[in-house]
């Protein structure tokens, strides 16, 4: 079951994560190297390219956003409660009109909040090195911040697309939250020129909702404490068997985050520009 957890945590990453990731697995479950040795590579690759484009350009790793200190730190343990929230925001509503039903999962352990956030963590920083780490910050230096948040929004809804569960209403559904959704973690970026506020959002709603809760995440079935019982509610409301993120409602209370997330005073400093918005 340990390893059902971990997959099912690291395919939450698109089409080219999951095939980098399938890639780089079969090839070393060959050689019998270990599982959560298996399941780090990827983000740790991108993490290993980021540097070297780093190095290229004679900068540190501080200034793509990964300062490691105890900011750092805070705004990481931040991120992942605000995410948490977040999650339950959207999963509370649903609950109390009915579109969603949870029991207490027999099978139950501290063992799949551990390894939840192990996996949910993988897949967490990869997404995010990928869509708000160089290449994100080089598309701001070229078009502007609304301009590369948009982008990227578009990238990361549609590297979705083959994700299960993806079809007619829901599919729109989806990415419109997607979008939604990538433009927070961007934005949250944009206001603390740090990854770790980003990054804490998303695993804090992918932990919640998948290992404690136990609802799908992006269509990938996945163990929480709790089992998710999806009701005959309209799926509009509950998301269906994608999760979550296809509910109108999540849609509402994301928009209600990126407002606020836009409207949050910005300390600046004299040593940081603010990017250029267009």
């Amino acid at each position: 079951m340990a390893q059902r957890l971990v997959d099912s945590a690291v395919h939450r990453a698109d089409r080219d994560n999951a095939t980098l990731y399938r890639l780089l697995s079969t090839q070393l479950r060959d050689v019998n190297v270990p599982e959560s040795v298996v399941d780090a590579i990827p983000p740790l690759l991108i993490f290993l390219i980021t540097w070297i484009c780093m190095r290229l350009r004679k900068q540190t790793l501080g200034q793509v956003g990964l300062q490691f200190d105890r900011r750092w730190l805070a705004q990481l343990l931040l991120g992942t409660a605000l995410g948490i929230a977040w999650l339950l925001a959207v999963a509370i509503p649903i609950w109390i009109a009915g579109g969603v039903e949870f029991s207490v999962n027999p099978n139950a352990s501290m063992n799949i909040l551990l390894i939840g956030l192990w996996g949910f963590a993988l897949g967490a920083l990869m997404e995010e090195l990928l869509h708000r780490g160089f290449i994100f910050q080089r598309l701001i230096d070229g078009i502007g911040f609304i301009g590369a948040q948009f982008l990227v929004a578009a990238i990361f809804a549609f590297g979705h697309l083959e994700n299960p569960e993806m079809e007619g209403w829901v599919q729109l559904r989806a990415c419109t939250d997607l979008a939604i959704a990538s433009l927070i973690f961007g934005l949250a970026y944009w206001r603390t020129k740090s990854l770790a506020l980003p990054f804490g959002l998303h695993l804090g709603w992918n932990w919640m909702q998948g290992s404690v809760m136990g609802v799908a995440v992006s269509g990938h079935e996945t163990q929480g404490l709790l089992v998710a019982h999806i009701t005959d509610a309209p799926v509009w409301l509950s998301g269906g068997g994608f999760g979550l993120e296809a509910s109108l409602v999540s849609q509402l209370v994301s928009l209600l985050v990126l407002a606020a997330l836009w409207y949050w005073p910005k300390k600046s400093s004299p040593s940081q520009a603010q990017p250029a918005l267009a």
